[in-house]
């Protein structure tokens, strides 16, 4: 009997597979050591257990890389919001523009409140936040919005939200999050919201401003250039 279940082990063993997941030497790698090894000196249920468990962290500390906050600003070539832009320079005193991409939950949280901090501690009265890049959000998220809600609001700030997909608008919902931000100040289009903020500025600290982070700066700034397109903010391409 004991030949027969090694021929059939032997042949449920996959060898291929795993030869090829040692041959990686990734995550997955490791994963399978251990698993391996604890299911061979201790039992099969350790094995597993502690197995799902290291696969679980390491999927958590590759999705808490995922995330990308950027500060951006439109280009006034082709209208697409670069943060490059903002690298080399440029920004408005009184609007923070950023783009959120990738899932929003308790792994990245930290790296998405760091990125947006400097600009509650800043001037700006106007945040706008583009998230048709980001497809999940947990409550933990949901909790970092609401801080920064009020971070806004203590300042007499808005907060603005551009592009919220279905999953994270229906957890705005349950939690009323939604209402507290206000739907005028949701937008399907990137371009919309900035026209929204563009009249919500303080001319008066406009004037003289140097920075041109948009186009109609030229004209709020009461500057004069050949430069100036007189573009509408809904044309940009975002």
């Amino acid at each position: 009997m004991a030949p027969i279940l090694m021929v059939v082990a032997w042949n449920m063993s996959e060898k291929h597979e795993f030869i090829h997941i040692l041959k990686t030497k990734t995550g997955d790698t490791l994963v399978l050591i251990l698993t391996f090894l604890l299911t061979v000196f201790t039992d099969l249920t350790t094995g597993v257990s502690v197995g799902l468990l290291l696969a679980f962290l390491l999927f958590i500390g590759k999705m808490s890389k995922s995330l990308r906050v950027r500060k951006v600003l439109p280009d006034p070539v082709d209208s697409y919001v670069k943060s490059d832009i903002v690298a080399n320079g440029k920004n408005c005193p009184q609007i923070s523009i950023f783009t959120v991409e990738g899932p929003l939950f308790f792994g990245t949280i930290k790296e998405f409140e760091t990125s947006i901090e400097s600009s509650l501690q800043s001037n700006a009265h106007i945040l706008l936040l583009r998230m048709g890049n980001v497809s999940f959000m947990d409550t933990s998220a949901e909790s970092a919005v609401e801080h920064i809600r009020k971070k806004m609001l203590e300042k007499q700030g808005t907060l603005l939200i551009s592009g919220i997909q279905h999953q994270p608008k229906d957890i705005f919902h349950q939690t009323g999050l939604y209402e507290r931000i206000g739907e005028p100040h949701f937008f399907t289009r990137t371009g919309v919201a900035l026209h929204f903020a563009l009249q919500e500025l303080e001319i008066s600290k406009c004037k003289g401003c140097k920075q041109f982070a948009f186009q109609e700066c030229t004209t709020l700034s009461g500057q004069s250039a050949e430069s100036d397109k007189k573009r509408s903010p809904l044309e940009i391409n975002m």
